[in-house]
């Protein structure tokens, strides 16, 4: 190991001094960073509550939207509910009318009147 002078530890103190007094921060300087840092902080802040803010805005537009949604999805229901009700009721009418037109063709024949045909002469 190297000897440990009095020249030495003058010259590593003069180092250190040098050092401190142009590459160390002084306290006003650190001070004033961290003053920066805080104003910055709150500024990101505010941002992060606007920005809260808004994700609770979307977020109702959001439940009003699923809300319409199943509005819809319910009228549609209903709507296929009447729908059905009609081609059961259409296919009913069809039915009776072939089975009304079945025994009126069934009647003209054992009767030899045609119905039909006065009809079209009237």
């Amino acid at each position: 190991m190297a000897e440990i002078t009095l020249e030495k530890t003058h010259a590593l103190l003069e180092r250190l001094a040098e050092y401190v007094m142009t590459q160390v921060a002084t306290r006003q300087e650190m001070n004033d960073r961290f003053a920066q840092v805080d104003e910055r902080f709150a500024q990101i802040d505010k941002k992060f509550e606007q920005i809260d803010k808004r994700f609770e805005q979307i977020d109702k537009k959001f439940e009003q939207i699923d809300e319409r949604f199943e509005q819809s999805d319910k009228s549609i229901q209903g709507i296929r509910t009447q729908l059905d009700l009609i081609r059961t009721e259409q296919q009913i009418f069809v039915k009776t009318f072939d089975l009304h037109h079945k025994r009126l063709v069934l009647l003209e024949d054992e009767s030899s009147y045609r119905v039909r045909e006065r009809r079209g002469k009237a």
